[in-house]
């Protein structure tokens, strides 16, 4: 058996999959690294179109946004959309949980929500 069939034939820990192909990355580091190929302008903010709104995405309103309000928002529409928790619809689960991690990255603490308000948004 040459390496790379060994490799790929790897049982996964933690997992319901027998075998996974290698790399293994977690879910939203990979749809993250297939947006933004090496060589791509495309940041995933602007991936996820122009109408990236994250205050809209985590339900959220823009006055009194707090660490802890946005944090919370965060974790609710996280397992409510996470790919594991919607096993029939995978594909858009995992591009909603993708927006919800984005909008959390964007909002996530203070200097984060100037530098998005200091673009005009």
């Amino acid at each position: 058996m040459d390496a790379n069939a060994r490799l790929t034939a790897a049982p996964c820990r933690g997992c319901h999959h027998r075998s996974h192909p290698i790399p293994r990355f977690p879910l939203l580091v990979t749809i993250i690294l297939l947006v933004c190929a090496p060589g791509s302008t495309t940041s995933p903010s602007k991936a996820l179109g122009s109408d990236f709104d994250p205050y809209a995405i985590l339900e959220i309103s823009r006055e009194g946004a707090t660490d802890e309000i946005v944090k919370k928002a965060y974790r609710r529409l996280a397992l409510l959309h996470h790919p594991d928790r919607n096993k029939g619809d995978e594909e858009a689960s995992q591009e909603r949980f993708l927006r919800v991690s984005e909008a959390y990255d964007t909002l996530k603490d203070v200097s984060s929500r100037r530098a998005y308000a200091a673009k005009g948004a």
